[in-house]
């Protein structure tokens, strides 16, 4: 069961509404902030959205891998640069002190209004994206971290 907070911005509601509508299980984190999981391929993409009405500004993380080693990181940020130069919607981050990698999109609704199409939109880009770079981003990193271990025995 979805939980619901009557103190939710607009946005949030209209988020939680295209969800229900496209039957996505989501959590309520807070006023501002919404969880869910959507299936793409074999693996999963869980996705956070933020809400900022202050902004009038919805942003979207979806973590791709985490656990990068320091002795990848180079490789790893030339990877998220070579791969960002190829993406036209969104960013892909490389948070070294974390070693998180992980799909940001965001989108403003000012003068567009809050509507079911722009989070749907958001979820669709977000699943493309991932879909098309995650195995890759693995590969590259498997590859590369059994470069480091050989390479330094």
């Amino acid at each position: 069961m979805n939980i619901r907070f009557s103190q939710r911005s607009g946005a949030c509601d209209v988020l939680c509404s295209a969800l229900d509508r496209n039957d996505i299980f989501y959590e309520v984190k807070s006023d501002t902030s919404v969880t869910c999981v959507v299936r793409a391929g074999r693996e999963d993409i869980p996705i956070t959205f933020t809400v900022d009405t202050s902004k009038m500004l919805v942003t979207l993380f979806a973590p791709i891998t985490h656990g990068v080693s320091a002795d990848i990181a180079t490789d790893t940020a030339l990877a998220v640069c070579m791969i960002n130069d190829a993406v036209s919607e969104g960013t892909f981050c490389f948070d070294v002190a974390g070693g998180l990698v992980y799909y940001r999109l965001t989108q403003s609704y000012y003068n567009r209004g809050q509507t079911e199409f722009l989070f749907e939109y958001m979820l669709s880009s977000a699943v493309s994206q991932v879909e098309e770079y995650r195995p890759r981003m693995k590969n590259l990193l498997c590859r590369r971290a059994a470069f480091s271990r050989t390479s330094m025995a």
